[in-house]
């Protein structure tokens, strides 16, 4: 599953973008995973860069930058592939605050949460004046005693059905990961993004050139920062209109059944 950053004509994998000794140690790697799995006599090459190859691309057409310039062909634009777990709203699973107070949503994913001090600045940004009802997402990294004392408009979990939050979330605040970002779009849900990593820098460009949320860089999320962000996107329609149209494509292209089909549509038919 791919998103192409630049053009259809533009992604092989540059040995002066990740350095000489990474470059040998992903062609090696990658050469030992297909002869483990019976492909052989090919090279990295035709493995990164098959220019003959279908490519499945996680996120919908109307997504990728310059989706326009990529051919049907060879490239199906299917959106998220979401297990059933990640695209159905549990009820059981959470349920939204009896005060009625409108719900912000915070996580950092599991690779980069390990920011006791981020998560405060969020209720230090959010929990005051009664104005949302702040949920915390920590994952595993982050002990909730660290947090400090909390007002009763803020509940803390280590994990949660990010589907079922997500269903009953005003704003998402997130570091703006692949996965994260695309279960946001199929909730129709407007984020602010505080990217962790320059990967997530690309994709939070693209989510503020579609004026789908708002980004905010690591040094940017102070607590009027982070305050300001969240009530701008939350009061903006046309953003909130675009997440709308966006979802649209989101479920409409059609996600893991999409791609099996097309994935076997590839295979030889024997006679």
């Amino acid at each position: 599953m791919k998103f192409y950053s630049v053009s259809p004509t533009n992604r092989s994998l540059p040995k002066e973008a990740v350095g000489a000794a990474a470059y040998e140690r992903i062609e090696s790697e990658l050469l030992a995973f297909a002869g483990a799995h019976g492909v052989h006599d090919v090279s990295f090459d035709l493995l990164v860069d098959d220019p003959r190859a279908l490519n499945v691309v996680s996120v919908p057409r109307e997504f990728q930058y310059r989706g326009e310039e990529f051919d049907e062909d060879g490239f199906v634009f299917v959106g998220p592939c979401l297990r059933e777990h990640e695209r159905t709203v549990d009820p059981a699973g959470w349920r939204p605050p009896a005060s009625g107070l409108p719900v912000v949503l915070i996580s950092l994913g599991t690779s980069f949460n390990a920011q006791p001090d981020f998560f405060r600045r969020c209720v230090a940004a959010l929990a005051s004046g009664g104005r949302w009802h702040v949920v915390l997402v920590t994952g595993p990294g982050v002990d909730a005693a660290s947090l400090g004392p909390l007002p009763d408009n803020v509940e803390v979990h280590a994990w949660l059905p990010l589907q079922s939050v997500l269903a009953h979330t005003r704003v998402f605040v997130c570091h703006g990961g692949w996965g994260t970002v695309m279960q946001s779009l199929y909730a129709g849900t407007p984020m602010v993004v505080v990217p962790q990593v320059g990967e997530t820098d690309q994709l939070a460009h693209q989510l503020g050139a579609l004026n789908l949320g708002a980004v905010l860089s690591r040094e940017e999320a102070t607590v009027p920062a982070l305050r300001e962000a969240v009530a701008a996107v939350d009061a903006d329609r046309e953003l909130r209109d675009a997440v709308a149209r966006m979802r649209e494509h989101v479920l409409a292209a059609g996600g893991a059944e999409r791609a099996a089909d097309a994935l076997l549509g590839r295979l030889p038919v024997r006679a």
